[in-house]
């Protein structure tokens, strides 16, 4: 039962994230109604199929540093940044770097 309400969550979380995100990138009108997704990737430095994994709401384990590029490039005020995050949060923790050893390298 519980594996099946987080399951709904993270959807719930997908689906509002997808929403959010879209949103915010019509809202700023340059000259024209709404950006472009390539508009929001190159300022923030990130390819467009990011953006556009971003904006069907697939956050899982995307970094801290990626939404505060995006959200940057997207004029997020505080209150949309949080949101931003909440729903990442929701949506699964981030991906965490592995750390590779050397053969023969010591623990401590």
């Amino acid at each position: 039962m519980h594996q099946v309400h987080v399951e709904v969550v993270q959807s719930q979380a997908v689906e509002e994230a997808a929403a959010f995100l879209r949103s915010r990138r019509e809202r700023i009108t340059p000259e024209r109604p709404g950006l472009r997704r390539g508009e929001v990737a190159t300022p923030a430095g990130v390819s467009v199929e990011c953006c556009t994994r971003l904006e069907r709401g697939n956050l899982k384990g995307v970094s801290g540093s990626v939404l505060d590029v995006v959200a940057a490039a997207l004029r997020l005020d505080d209150t949309e940044r949080m949101h931003l995050y909440d729903r990442a949060r929701a949506a699964g923790p981030a991906a965490r770097a592995r750390v590779r050893r050397r053969e023969g390298a010591s623990a401590g």
